[in-house]
């Protein structure tokens, strides 16, 4: 059989040295597959050698190609033994292949380039053909594609990486109230001396202050996938800012909570709350001084040196011995003050107590204390009540001064020890004082009336102007006054002291007139003059001023 009488795509090698039972042929429209067909026959009762026909193969110009070695030993090992004609592929003519692979987030390709066996060797043009192809055009290594095509085969390896997108930051909750930085430590004053009162172990806000911010999540950054697309970034976890109790969402800023009342942060993640009242077992050197704008409750005593000030009410439960108090609004002491001559005692609105014992103290309301006022320096804009609720109240040494009352059931002491009762004493001259307003008024009115009727026939000039515009000002100033005067007169007409026994050595006093006491007496009402009824000027040991 001659070779251009085979089917072309079915073509017979020449057999030269090859036993007649073994025909090789090339098939495929490429000769890209070689067979060798094994006829039955006694040439290899032991089976063809599996060296042999690998050399038959090379002998046909295969030596390059790919061989199948599972059928290269089956063919060897069954042809002694055939029964008919038996057909193996038996080697196979491979162009370089070029495998590429993209992950499903399109960050990562990976490449297997396996070797040529007869075919067309590897080539930069075939390798990035196959790269294009499957979309691979970002982030390739070039270094490595160098050291691919100059082995011409690799194993699987990752050829391209693309750029992740990257989660935005999560939401931030930012503290605006801060602890003190020396919290629990004394404090170091300027002249570098050392406050051992001072711990900063209280926080305390005002209505408005921002308290907490909410810092958006960020949006994080885009990616770029190996086939060049745009990877969308996700954004950072998230969460709502919450107003707890105690605190609002800011009209300027929906990101920050405000404090809507006084008292004392408190914070958790993305929320915060203000407490209105802060409670300690006590004021001593564990605590420090004890400063918040809210209330405040000690449920144990005040040591002495310590201050303790409340913006608002202010109750201690134990004893006060040689300590400052203060309050925005009122002090309740369900027992009393031992002052030590050290304390000072502030109260923007009532102060009630047990007893107070040589303090000072400043009340912008009323004080009411039960039992005892001992050698204490009181100013009081309201009454000064002892013993009207029950107890002893008894006043005795020091200076009180009130507005409007006092009260107590005992004024002095046995021992004589010098104490001053002062009602009104402010209201000294008032009379005088409004007769002189009332004719500057009067005054000033006529000086209005004239330049009235000067506008009216005159040019308007600017320093006439300038005049009127003056009186007009000094009138409301003056009628202001006026009224300031006639409710001091009022008050002063209202005030009174009264006692159910006043010691020797006691003085009172009421608006302009003063009385020292040089005998006990019972009963004791004392009214300014203007403000004394009849029944008041009969009655036996009461005085009238």
């Amino acid at each position: 059989m001659t070779m251009d009488s085979l089917d072309p795509y079915n073509r017979e090698v020449p057999p030269e040295q090859i036993p007649s039972c073994v025909r090789f042929c090339r098939k495929s429209a490429d000769d890209r597959l070689l067979t060798v067909t094994v006829d039955p026959n006694t040439d290899f009762p032991d089976g063809i050698p599996i060296d042999q026909l690998k050399e038959w193969i090379n002998s046909l110009g295969c030596h390059d190609w790919f061989l199948h070695e599972e059928a290269i030993r089956r063919c060897g090992r069954e042809a002694r033994h055939l029964e008919s004609p038996r057909q193996y592929t038996v080697a196979e003519k491979r162009d370089c292949r070029i495998v590429v692979e993209v992950s499903s987030d399109r960050l990562r390709a990976w490449v297997r380039v396996s070797p040529a066996f007869g075919g067309e060797s590897l080539t930069e043009t075939a390798f990035r053909e196959a790269l294009n192809g499957s979309e691979v055009r970002f982030g390739i290594h070039e270094e490595l594609v160098r050291e691919i095509l100059e082995k011409g085969e690799c194993e699987r390896t990752l050829i391209a990486e693309g750029v992740s997108p990257v989660t935005g930051e999560p939401a931030v909750f930012e503290r605006l109230v801060l602890e003190s930085n020396h919290k629990g430590a004394p404090q170091e004053r300027e002249d570098g001396t050392v406050d051992y009162k001072d711990l900063g172990l209280f926080v305390s806000v005002a209505v408005g202050t921002p308290l907490l911010r909410h810092i958006p999540a960020g949006p994080g950054k885009p990616g770029t996938g190996v086939d060049g697309s745009l990877l969308p970034a996700m954004p950072g976890s998230d969460r709502p800012l919450r107003a707890g109790p105690g605190t609002r969402l800011s009209a300027d800023d929906p990101d920050v909570v405000v404090a809507a009342r006084v008292g004392q942060p408190s914070f958790d993640d993305n929320w915060v709350r203000v407490d209105p009242t802060i409670e300690v077992d006590g004021v001593n050197p564990s605590t420090g001084n004890l400063i918040f704008e809210g209330n405040v409750i000690v449920r144990g005593a005040v040591e002495p040196g310590f201050t303790v000030k409340a913006g608002h009410d202010l109750m201690i439960l134990d004893t006060v011995e040689g300590a400052n108090l203060s309050a925005g609004r009122n002090i309740v002491l369900l027992t009393g003050v031992y002052g030590r001559n050290q304390s000072e005692i502030i109260a923007k609105g009532n102060i009630e107590a047990r007893f107070l014992s040589d303090c000072t103290v400043q009340c912008e309301g009323n004080i009411e204390v039960n039992d005892l006022i001992a050698h204490c320096d009181i100013e009081c804009e309201g009454s000064v009540l002892a013993g009207a609720s029950g107890g002893k109240g008894w006043i005795m040494g020091g200076r009180v001064r009130a507005k409007r009352e006092v009260h107590a059931r005992i004024l002095g002491s046995v021992s004589e020890s010098a104490t001053m009762i002062e009602v009104a004493a402010a209201g000294q001259g008032l009379k005088a004082q409004k007769a002189a307003t009332d004719e500057a008024v009067n005054q000033t009115r006529i000086q209005i009336d004239t330049i009235e009727r000067m506008l009216q026939v005159e040019d308007v000039t600017e320093a006439l102007e300038e005049r009127y515009a003056f009186f007009c000002t000094q009138l409301e100033e003056q009628i202001r006054e006026q009224k300031e005067i006639e409710k001091r007169l009022a008050d002063l007409n209202a005030a009174c002291i009264r006692a159910e026994q006043v010691h020797h050595g006691v003085t009172l006093r009421i608006g302009d007139t003063l009385r020292t006491f040089t005998e006990t007496t019972a009963d004791v009402l004392l009214r300014p003059v203007a403000a004394q009824t009849g029944k008041d000027k009969k009655e036996k040991h009461r005085d009238a001023i």
